[in-house]
């Protein structure tokens, strides 16, 4: 067996320079699934969410099927355990028959000219006395205390869960993680999220424009203190980050609200040499301008609904691009099918080594995929050379 910090430092070597557009000979599998490591596990997602030990269980069985290279996360998703601790609260949906874990588009701000300033000026307060009774009502009322209490311990028992799969995936596995080891904040993104909704969110752009943007001032709040120069040498990339609220934005809307936010993170990569990943949900037909103006070696941008030709088109003179893999073909298609598809993916998009091999959606539902095609598909990846 080979050693994983030799097998890690290898992919290490080989992520990078793929976002440096260097030359490569292989090519990076990046997993990026939800839910779909349960059904092919045949276990039931009630179940598997809050038994940790079987999620470890799952997640060894899974990564040692597919052997994937990098994971967008270590299965730290959907903590329900905490939430069921403080008494529920309504935020997630969960339902075995539909196969779904879902957060509902929650509205925290009943008074919503006010609250904007609230959040704003005084964001600790904000918390405690509009987005916590809204999510969690039982931390309000008198038995607070006892929920709170349970909520500390579940809160211990998933970060020593975290720290445990983390382990095993580093040092048995020499597997990647794409998260963030530089903490992103990212305004536009939480008010969706967590605080207005996406609804609401949408209604307040006309309504309450000035509000956002005041917002928007408080900055993405990266960190510049004593940073050194260069990308981290122990992980592939230093920056992950999820974009979504750029699907209710027009062109103009989003040059004005969440370019700044985008402008500073390239900077901020380009000042001090930094990897990040961006995982761009729905399509970027309207963003396509400002993804153009990365600057070159210094980003991934993972195309989720869009051909990913298309971004190769539009964005790969700049960053690197990952996805591709469709996962209707991993569904439907034969293995021979889907290899024949991979190959033509790799004419087309890794020519130049920035490429990385993953799904064109997080693979979240029983239909998503085929355990056969998978299978044979992270193995022609793995084995084929440029």
């Amino acid at each position: 067996m080979v050693d994983p910090k030799i097998v890690k430092n290898e992919r290490i070597r080989v992520f990078k320079n793929a976002a440096r557009f260097e030359n490569n000979e292989k090519i990076i599998t990046v997993c990026s699934y939800h839910h779909w490591i349960v059904f092919d596990s045949n276990q039931k997602l009630s179940v598997a969410t809050r038994d940790y030990g079987l999620r470890i269980k799952m997640m060894r069985e899974f990564h040692e099927r597919y052997n994937f290279d990098c994971y967008r996360d270590f299965w730290s998703r959907n903590p329900l355990r905490i939430i069921d601790a403080v008494g529920g609260g309504g935020m997630y949906i969960q339902s075995d028959d539909n196969y779904s874990s879902n957060v509902i588009d929650l509205n925290v701000m009943d008074d919503p000219d006010n609250d904007y300033d609230l959040l704003l000026n005084d964001r600790k307060k904000f918390l405690w006395t509009k987005v916590i009774p809204a999510k969690y009502p039982h931390l309000t009322d008198e038995n607070a205390p006892a929920y709170f209490s349970a909520a500390i311990k579940e809160l211990d028992n998933y970060n020593n869960y975290v720290a445990e799969i983390g382990k095993i995936m580093d040092t048995e596995y020499g597997v990647l993680d794409v998260r963030s080891n530089i903490p992103i904040s990212n305004p536009f993104e939480r008010l969706i999220s967590g605080y207005r909704g996406i609804y609401n969110t949408s209604i307040d752009l006309r309504r309450r424009r000035g509000k956002i943007l005041d917002l928007m001032q408080a900055n993405v709040a990266l960190p510049r203190k004593d940073l050194t120069v260069g990308s981290d040498p122990a992980k592939g990339c230093d920056i992950h980050t999820s974009f979504l609220a750029h699907i209710i934005l027009s062109t103009n809307d989003f040059k004005e609200i969440y370019w700044p936010i985008l402008k500073e993170l390239y900077d901020y990569c380009d000042e001090y040499d930094k990897i990040a990943y961006l995982f761009i949900q729905g399509t970027a037909d309207r963003i396509f301008d400002f993804l153009q103006d990365a600057p070159k070696g210094h980003f991934i941008m993972h195309a989720e609904q869009n051909d990913i030709r298309e971004y190769k088109q539009k964005v790969g003179s700049v960053a690197a691009v990952a996805g591709g893999i469709k996962t209707n073909t991993l569904t439907f298609g034969t293995v021979e099918k889907n290899i024949d598809e991979l190959k033509q993916l790799l004419d087309d998009v890794a020519y130049d080594g920035a490429f990385y091999a993953s799904t064109d959606k997080m693979l979240t539902f029983p239909r998503d995929a085929k355990r056969e095609n998978l299978i044979a598909v992270t193995d022609y990846i793995r084995n084929v050379r440029l």
